[in-house]
């Protein structure tokens, strides 16, 4: 587990359940934590508000899932909860301190805790009497989560929830370990949640054994829209700024990158590229930076651009870029990508720099459908502070049924077969109407 100067600041944890099974589970979970205040504790905090991570465990040691924490400041109280998401997992919970790997604690079924009646008054009870969860006390320190099956292995969620968050020792930085498998059921998946103010933070999937070649993708919940992916780190649009500042992993195969995320939730997901291997996700908040340029957009970093069009009509949206920081702006590169990406062009010249308090910079893209329905795509757009995503919806309906428009220049087109009429045919002296009733009548015989 890496920690560095910057840490995860951790509230509350949930599930990514997107396009799987367990999506009430997992928006339960998230209740849950809404419920229980920490979401609002954590905006008047404004700091990262958690990460909780959900994969297969199997019986093999080596392929239990394990999650990082790091305390600092003072001891604090914590809930931890290992459960299934599947039903067929009956976890074992233990923490122990690390490097030197001392077991403090353990639980199989939540029930038989000491911590039992504080977990069923708080509300922090598992719903599964298998599930295993515990209230514990833990210094300033590194301390390690170990999630293992009982008998069968299967699909489980960690959870470490920080109680009384407002307090000045912070539960700081999340790693978590685990086997990854090619079937998208058995993905490993993060969920965080951002709270007050926009984030810069480094994401990171790495590999632990040297089999697994991991592909990184961040997500909004509980859209499932794809903000950011990366396969191999060096080929990331901030690959420069993680060498420079250390977070670059020490494989090039290993996936990271650093992003903008505005307030609200979001899912990594760690998949193989080829082989199923373990795999490590990280997610780290970067200091604030008092000096240099700063990245502002309307809409904000991860908004959608709507658009509204029939099908082959191309129509335009604007996304406004400020300088809100003391340093030029420089705006890199912008691209399109996802299922629909050629449905939707940059209008706008790339690069282009905004200078320390100079004007907003309009960026301009059209959307052309080239069919009906909803069509969807990803912006990403590359500067100096950083690699901003806005998601893209055209909804296209159907052509007009006017049969025929005057072009205004002494024309008429029949939409209907693309055919494009004289309106005033003089070279054969009938007007237009006469023309075609000329051709009905030639046709009909």
């Amino acid at each position: 587990m890496s920690v560095k100067s910057s840490v995860l600041w951790l509230l509350s944890l949930f599930e990514n359940s997107i396009h799987r099974k367990p999506q009430a589970f997992g928006m339960g979970l998230l209740g849950l934590a809404l419920s229980m205040g920490l979401v609002q504790s954590a905006q008047a905090d404004n700091r990262l508000g958690g990460i909780s991570t959900r994969s297969f465990v199997q019986t093999e040691s080596a392929n239990y899932m394990i999650a990082g924490v790091f305390i600092n400041g003072g001891s604090k109280r914590v809930v931890v909860r290992a459960s299934s998401v599947d039903g067929v997992l009956n976890p074992r919970l233990e923490v122990q301190s690390y490097p030197d790997g001392n077991l403090l604690y353990s639980n199989d079924n939540w029930s038989t805790d000491p911590s039992a009646a504080e977990l069923q008054q708080t509300g922090w009870a598992p719903n599964g009497t298998s599930d295993a969860a515990m209230i514990i006390t833990l210094s300033p320190g590194l301390y390690t989560m170990q999630v293992s099956p009982v008998d069968k292995p299967g699909v489980g969620l960690i959870e470490v929830y920080e109680l009384n968050s407002t307090e000045s020792p912070k539960l700081g930085g999340i790693s978590t370990r685990s086997f990854v498998q090619t079937n998208s059921m058995n993905y490993m998946i993060a969920g965080l949640f951002i709270s007050g103010s926009a984030k810069r933070v480094v994401v990171r999937a790495s590999s632990v054994d040297g089999v697994l070649d991991p592909r990184l993708e961040v997500q909004s919940y509980p859209d499932g829209n794809l903000l950011y992916s990366n396969d191999n780190w060096d080929t990331d649009p901030s690959a420069a700024e993680l060498q420079q500042t250390g977070w670059a992993p020490a494989r090039s195969l290993d996936a990271a990158m650093i992003i903008t995320l505005s307030s609200g939730l979001y899912t990594m997901q760690v998949s193989p590229k080829s082989s199923p291997g373990i795999g490590l996700i990280e997610v780290y908040e970067l200091p604030e930076e008092p000096d240099g340029p700063k990245y502002s957009s309307t809409p904000a970093s991860g908004g959608t651009l709507s658009f509204s069009t029939p099908v082959g009509t191309p129509v335009t949206q604007n996304l406004t870029i400020t300088e809100d920081g003391d340093a030029n702006l420089e705006i890199k590169l912008a691209s399109i990508t996802g299922i629909h990406a050629n449905d939707f062009s940059i209008l706008t010249a790339f690069p282009f720099t905004i200078a320390d308090g100079g004007a907003a910079k309009t960026v301009t893209i059209q959307c052309t459908p080239s069919g009906e329905g909803v069509r969807t795509a990803n912006l990403q757009i590359s500067s100096n502070d950083g690699t901003h995503s806005y998601p893209l919806q055209c909804t296209a309906t159907q052509n007009s049924p006017v049969r025929y428009t005057d072009n205004g220049d002494g024309t008429v087109t029949d939409n209907r077969s693309g055919l494009i009429w004289l309106k005033n045919a003089s070279c054969f002296y009938l007007e237009w109407r006469e023309a075609k009733q000329s051709a009905a009548n030639l046709a009909s015989g």
